[in-house]
């Protein structure tokens, strides 16, 4: 238990910026003229092309989502990029730092224009309501790793909504905690995870939960906050066990 208590002030020490966030809201910069014709052409794309080659090789590596829940067809034009469609889910990989136009339009008229701030390695994720405005729910630190070559592979993220359907698919196609653990060391490819969600992992294991735990920690985008994980286990001895494996890997 002492062990325990240890390892969550070890944890709580080292909170981030980036577990310290509010949400916030980002003013629409579009004139009423702008917003009241049809746009064929997207504004600032062709210009953010050109930008975006020049900073390609040095200053890439960050993602923003977008979630639209309000109905019709829409197009999110950001940083050089543009996609469009009726889902509500627009996700832009290789973002370039730095201050980026973001532009909203809805079946061809712009709705919505502001700067966004984009930070190194990491996935902005914002809702978007034509009620409401533009919100930054949280910003999340993508881990990457250097291989011998210098070259760097940066690794996603699940959103929730995402993690939730990645649970959803384990419980379906793995029903022991073998296939289960091969399922998620497939993931672990690309993926990296928070706190909350190693938590969850290991709360659908039988037997293997403080492997997968110590596995997790390595691949924890939010370790401040690994302390969550040991709600998962039943006995203090696993708990003892995984607080010693986190204060080696600390010091």
């Amino acid at each position: 238990m002492i062990k325990t208590i240890g390892i969550v002030v070890l944890l709580l020490s080292s909170i981030s910026i980036f577990s310290q966030q509010k949400r916030q809201f980002f003013r629409n910069e579009a004139t009423r003229s702008q917003m009241n014709i049809w746009n064929k052409n997207y504004s600032d794309f062709s210009k953010n092309q050109q930008i975006y080659r020049q900073g390609f090789y040095n200053n890439m590596g960050s993602e923003l989502y977008i979630e639209i829940p309000s109905k019709g067809y829409f197009t999110v034009e950001f940083a050089g990029q543009v996609i469009s469609n009726a889902t509500g889910k627009f996700l832009f990989f290789d973002v370039m730092r730095g201050n980026q136009p973001l532009a909203i339009y809805k079946d061809g008229y712009l709705v919505y224009r502001t700067l966004v701030s984009i930070l190194p390695d990491s996935r902005l994720n914002f809702t978007f309501s034509t009620n409401v405005g533009l919100y930054l729910e949280e910003t999340i630190r993508l881990r990457n790793t250097r291989d011998g070559g210098g070259n760097s592979n940066y690794r996603v993220v699940f959103t929730e909504s995402e993690f939730s359907l990645f649970l959803k698919k384990l419980n379906e196609q793995a029903k022991f905690d073998d296939e289960k653990i091969a399922y998620i060391n497939q993931q672990l490819i690309t993926t990296n995870f928070t706190a909350g969600q190693v938590k969850r992992l290991v709360e659908i294991l039988s037997f293997s939960k403080l492997e997968v735990a110590k596995k997790l920690y390595d691949y924890c985008i939010d370790p401040q906050n690994y302390f969550v994980v040991f709600d998962a286990f039943s006995f203090s001895d696993e708990k003892n066990a995984l607080s010693d494996y986190i204060t080696k890997q600390i010091h």
